[in-house]
């Protein structure tokens, strides 16, 4: 696996952990096996696996909450809301996966589920 972590800013402020984590069995000897190097750095999960004949059909995200000391600037037991996202190809694969981390009382979640027929 290659772990990758992540840390959004805003004003110098951290609003955003992730942590990522990827097969290098899918990866390993590619041009996308490092996130944030290469030909398709920065280009999200899809983009760059798409770079190497891999199509991510769908993802999975499982929401919830906890109370966390100190991340984020949080005061001791703040809430922070975890989303842990999977990425799956065409054969149902999980391809990569993340847990992510917001300040509960700065976010709000959205999300469209589409039904189909």
């Amino acid at each position: 696996m290659l772990c990758t972590q992540y840390e959004y800013l805003a004003n110098r402020h951290p609003v955003q952990l992730a942590t990522s984590w990827e097969p290098l069995t899918i990866t390993e000897g590619t041009d996308v096996v490092l996130p944030e190097r290469g030909p398709y750095a920065r280009r999200g999960v899809r983009g760059r696996l798409a770079a190497i004949g891999i199509r991510v059909v769908r993802a999975r995200e499982l929401v919830g909450s906890r109370p966390e000391a100190e991340a984020l600037g949080c005061a001791a037991g703040q809430c922070v809301t975890v989303v842990e996202r999977t990425h799956f190809d065409g054969d149902n694969r999980a391809v990569e996966t993340s847990d992510i981390v917001v300040r509960a009382d700065r976010w709000r979640l959205e999300y469209t589920i589409p039904f189909t027929s």
